[in-house]
């Protein structure tokens, strides 16, 4: 048996060409409810179209033409095709074009409101309030290799969200207290849902607090929580095997089946933030502001929409599920190692949990200077 492991030169590189097209229309309103509540609404209509088109080599076909007892439609791989044409004749016969057609339309409609609740010795307690509902539809067409199927899927949803923040001063400039210049609470929640059970929610709690003129701290705690839905609406067809290097059998190559199921299931995904902000304008030099702002967000249950399959490979401990491996032969149990890979499983589901950790500084002046302009410098 020959494996057969590189392209002849003479049929060069697989090719992929894209084209995309969008179009899209828009309405914005606004308006006044009282002297001191306004509101925003906007309907907006998107169309997206793609195409894709992709040539490659019929690999039933090249090994028909290797073993062809005809010496006319036979591949001769050992020619050179520096000292001219060797089979070029036969390669429009061994290509084949895999392609897909992606259309989508999608409708959005929002509604927003904001105003004053109640005016307090520190200033206007104030509401804000937002929804939305919108509608997606998507339709794939799919092309591939001669004697496949051409399926075509249709996926629709509706989604919607809603959200509301409220703002409470507690001193403000006009009413300060000794280390008390500015105090602020804001509180804010919002929840989205999908008709295929997908649905998230979430909240912060932040403050303000200004203990002179000169010097801002902020914090802010948020939580979110996303269920996904059970069915994966961005389906995609397996059109040919994919090489991977398998670091369990001495970063051999290997040609293995990438599988894609059509449904999944997750777990919810919860995810908490801590920001931690800090503003200061020295009064001896007018100008010059110094900020940063330190940031941990973790997440569990991490949905991952898309794997990649070598990613799997090499993490195969923590998805030792999702590698099918062939039974070791006697020569793999004498070197210690397992059988070849057969297929991986590149499903979306969930992965694990994660820690960011960030910190930015800035400092920035601004020139005081009517004759050149406004003249700024900033380091980041």
């Amino acid at each position: 048996d020959i494996q057969v492991g590189l392209v002849h030169t003479e049929f060069g590189p697989t090719r992929q060409e894209s084209l995309s097209e969008r179009a899209q229309l828009g309405l914005k309103l606004n308006g006044k409810i009282s002297s001191s509540w306004s509101w925003n609404g906007g309907v907006a209509f998107r169309r997206d179209d793609s195409a894709q088109t992709a040539t490659d080599l019929d690999s039933a076909a090249f090994t028909a033409a290797l073993a062809s007892p005809a010496p006319a439609p036979r591949f001769n791989p050992f020619g050179d095709p520096a000292a001219g044409p060797v089979n070029a004749h036969l390669y429009p016969s061994l290509t084949y074009v895999r392609s897909s057609d992606n259309g989508r339309n999608n409708t959005r409609v929002d509604l927003s409101a904001n105003g004053t609740l109640v005016d307090t010795w520190a200033g206007p307690v104030s509401l804000s309030m937002q929804g939305g509902y919108q509608t997606d539809s998507r339709t794939r067409r799919s092309r591939g290799a001669p004697g496949t199927s051409s399926p075509v899927s249709h996926f629709e949803s509706e989604s919607r969200n809603a959200s509301a923040s409220l703002n409470i001063p507690l001193t403000s400039r006009d009413n300060a207290l000794p280390l008390l210049n500015r105090v602020e609470a804001r509180f804010s929640a919002r929840h989205s849902t999908q008709d295929d059970g997908s649905e998230g929610s979430g909240g912060d709690v932040g403050l303000v607090w200004s203990p002179v003129r000169a010097i801002l701290f902020r914090a802010r705690h948020s939580t979110h929580s996303v269920v996904a839905s059970r069915d994966v609406s961005d389906r995609r067809e397996t059109l040919v095997d994919e090489t991977l290097l398998d670091p369990r059998r001495d970063l051999t190559a290997v040609e293995a089946q990438i599988l894609f199921r059509d449904t999944a299931e997750f777990a919810p995904e919860k995810s908490e933030r801590q920001t931690f902000g800090l503003t200061v304008e020295p009064p001896f030099l007018k100008g010059l502001r110094l900020s940063g702002a330190y940031q941990v967000r973790e997440r569990k249950n991490l949905i991952q929409r898309r794997f990649d399959a070598q990613d799997v490979v090499n993490n195969e401990a923590a998805f030792p599920w999702r590698v099918t491996r062939a039974a070791p032969t006697p020569e793999d149990i004498a070197a210690g190692r397992p059988g070849a890979i057969l297929a991986v499983d590149t499903t979306p589901g969930n992965t694990g949990f994660t820690e960011n950790r960030s910190l930015d500084l800035n400092v920035e002046y601004r020139l005081r200077s009517e004759r050149l302009g406004r003249i700024r410098f900033s380091g980041t």
